[in-house]
């Protein structure tokens, strides 16, 4: 169950940020009214009546809620670009202006930042089924000398997956879609090195378990590429 964030939360971030786990990018009611220092009332009030004109549609806005001082929900709105910049033209007054303006040009900065931000997911994906290619391979022969119930088998992705986790972000317990790009890009890196790692092990005829230990470690230690060499 999603946490649901306070108004001083909410107000405290960017005109425009990334909705749950990076599907898109909008701005919300609650940033629009205390930009324009308006009441949120005026805000939600200017959205009904710009749907019922048809000016926005419902498409372009999605009801979420917050925590009011009281520990209550309480309802607001992400909009996306075409709705946001609809509803501060409905104003007037300078802050009006030099919002609508602002919001432009974060809506246009964002666009490019969520463009990077699947560029990294992708890399990282694909990063990801290549490791997991290794961690088969390497999962064959632990099973010739560790017994079949061992968990360093059968928990084997589950493992490193943790680790890379941890090392790139402080947690092993992460959503990738909620990762920043320069997240996405250290585990990118981490598993085609541990792939790499893997690889050269089993060409190499090394111990399987000792292969395991090593790789973990230094996934923990971020040194994989230094302790590659020197295996090689």
């Amino acid at each position: 169950m999603m946490t649901l964030l306070t108004k001083n939360l909410i107000i405290g971030k960017n005109l425009v940020t990334f909705t749950a786990s990076h599907k898109s990018i909008a701005s919300n009611s609650l940033v629009l009214a205390d930009a324009l220092d308006r009441q949120h009332s005026d805000v939600t009030r200017k959205i009904s009546s710009l749907c019922k004109a048809g000016r926005i549609d419902r498409g372009d806005i999605s009801v979420i809620f917050y925590l009011d001082l009281y520990n209550r929900e309480q309802k607001y709105y992400y909009l996306n670009e075409k709705a946001t910049l609809q509803i501060v033209m409905g104003f007037s007054g300078k802050k009006a202006e030099i919002l609508h303006e602002k919001i432009a040009v974060e809506f246009i900065a964002m666009k490019a930042e969520l463009k990077e931000w699947k560029t990294h997911r992708q890399l990282a994906s694909s990063s990801t089924t290549t490791c997991n290619d290794a961690l088969f391979s390497l999962q064959a022969e632990l099973k010739n000398v560790l017994p079949q119930t061992s968990k360093r088998i059968s928990m084997i992705y589950i493992h490193f997956q943790n680790a890379i986790n941890k090392a790139a972000t402080g947690s092993s317990k992460v959503s990738r879609n909620a990762l920043t790009s320069s997240q996405l890009e250290v585990i990118d890196k981490l598993e085609h090195e541990v792939k790499l790692f893997i690889e050269n092990g089993l060409e190499n005829s090394l111990d399987p378990i000792e292969i395991r230990v090593s790789v973990l470690a230094a996934i923990k230690a971020k040194s994989l590429m230094g302790r590659l060499q020197e295996a090689t």
